[in-house]
């Protein structure tokens, strides 16, 4: 949103909505008291003001039916999603207004019904502040890790899941989700987001094709389910619709570099030192695709946070930065073949030099004994 007032008109809408499930004549309290309109910040520091009839009401209700009274008499959680989205505002007015006011809460809390506000997003929303940087709402103090999955409840989620809508999803694909949501066999918990987003594309498929699937998911089918198509249902998704976003401007193109060289299809720990490499680590880190690990002395370690993240950079932000490839397409031989090496010959003078340097210390596939055989390019 660009500007500030409709801004507070959808947020206001949204809280006195869900009060509204509560308190009024059709509220499951039935307390009989009027919500008020909520269009401004001004409205919305007072629906949250101690003294107002709304939380009055509620006392008196909570005192009828024996409940034991709360400490210093606050009722409301807010729980905000998507908080991440402050950052990307067009009108930095609009987090300096919403922020402001989350700070007056909590800094004159006496006065308000307000017990805690949640802000959920990634790692990037511990660095949300005003233009100012002087009225952050929240310190480092109030964060919370949002725990991932163990291997066991990602089995019960799919058997139940399997259960419920009457198809069989054998134990390989199961196990495959685990591997690309995660990705680290020493790992003992899954992006619970992911296995979420793997779950609801599972549905999508059965809906889509279930005359075909005859109530069963085969490895097969899942294997050619999970390229592509898995990857568009990925990328719609707001989290990750964001990522995209963010990592497809030409400002991130050095954080991207970084993943190129050093974290693109390696599943392992890479140790970045303090300085401007730590700092694009640390830009990645906020916005969902590596995962810190915190090292000793100068050296911080980093990894990808899944294969499902490593696949959608390479399909949709690096082809968008990098747009120099061969103009003409391979030509076929009389016999329908490809001349392999000629291809690779010609496909090696566009990779990125950088990673051809670096080959000799970061090949991944090597055989197990002697050297492979062929011909010099």
């Amino acid at each position: 949103m660009a500007d500030l007032g409709t801004f507070w008109q959808s947020f206001g809408f949204a809280v006195q909505s869900t009060l509204r499930d509560f308190f009024g004549p059709s509220g499951s309290l039935q307390i009989d008291t009027v919500v008020p309109d909520i269009k401004t910040a001004e409205n919305f520091c007072g629906i949250c003001l101690r003294h107002i009839d709304l939380w009055k009401f509620l006392a008196i209700k909570r005192k009828e039916r024996g409940q034991p009274k709360l400490m210093d008499d606050k009722y409301f959680v807010i729980f905000i999603d998507e908080f991440d989205a402050l950052l990307h505002a067009e009108n930095i007015s609009i987090r300096d207004s919403f922020l402001g006011v989350l700070h007056s809460i909590k800094t004159t809390d006496n006065i308000y019904i307000v017990k805690s506000v949640v802000g959920i997003g990634t790692f990037n929303i511990l660095s949300l502040n005003t233009q100012t940087k002087a009225l952050s709402p929240f310190n480092i103090s109030d964060a919370f890790k949002n725990p991932n999955f163990t291997p066991e409840q990602v089995t019960t989620v799919f058997k139940e899941f399997a259960t419920e809508y009457k198809l069989e999803i054998p134990d390989d694909v199961i196990e495959d989700i685990c591997l690309n949501t995660n990705g680290y066999v020493k790992q003992t918990d899954w992006h619970a987001g992911l296995v979420n987003l793997c779950g609801r594309a599972i549905w999508s498929y059965m809906e889509e094709h279930g005359h075909i699937l005859n109530g069963k998911l085969s490895y097969r089918e899942w294997k050619i389910f999970s390229g592509e198509h898995l990857g568009t249902k990925i990328a719609e998704y707001r989290t990750f619709d964001k990522m995209i976003k963010s990592l497809s401007n030409e400002s991130s193109r050095n954080a991207n570099n970084l993943l190129r060289t050093y974290f693109l299809g390696f599943r392992g720990d890479v140790k970045i030192p303090i300085g401007p490499k730590r700092e694009l680590a640390n830009f990645l880190v906020g916005e969902g695709i590596l995962l810190p690990d915190e090292g000793t002395g100068s050296g911080m370690a980093f990894k990808m946070s899944s294969p499902y993240v490593d696949s959608i950079i390479r399909r949709r932000i690096l082809p968008e930065l990098d747009t120099s490839a061969p103009m003409t397409a391979p030509i076929k031989r009389p016999n329908k073949t490809y001349d392999v090496l000629r291809l690779v010959s010609d496909a090696v003078r566009y990779f990125n030099k950088d990673i051809l340097r670096n080959a000799v210390t970061r090949a991944f596939k090597t055989p197990k004994s002697g050297k492979v055989e062929g011909a010099s390019l």
